[in-house]
């Protein structure tokens, strides 16, 4: 398991470390505004599908130093795509239950 921050998904070799080090998934936690998350959220699949890593996003939702949020927290596959996500307006949880035959997810918003 990596974890990353904002900063951090802006370069593929981060993604790229987190796969060298034997890790199957990539936790970044971001603040991204409502016009960057999809952009974002672009590099994250990408990422995802290129070193086979399961992805679990948690960005921040809400308005903070006069910038709105993009939300948009998710769970990407380790094939680079979208499984489960919230709005960008929602506060909640993204669960993931990985096992050998199946993956189960559930988005819970408060």
């Amino acid at each position: 398991m990596s974890f990353a921050i904002c900063a951090d998904i802006e370069h593929e070799n981060h993604a790229k470390n987190a796969k060298n080090t034997n890790s199957s998934f990539y936790l970044p936690s971001i603040f991204y505004s409502k016009s960057g998350i999809d952009s974002g959220l672009d590099k994250l699949k990408s990422y995802a599908k290129s070193n086979s890593l399961h992805i679990i996003m948690s960005n921040y939702c809400g308005t903070n130093w006069n910038i709105e949020a993009g939300g948009k927290s998710c769970y990407i596959n380790d094939k680079g795509e979208m499984i489960a996500q919230l709005t960008q307006n929602q506060e909640g949880l993204v669960l993931v239950n990985l096992s050998d035959k199946e993956i189960k997810t559930e988005t819970i918003a408060f």
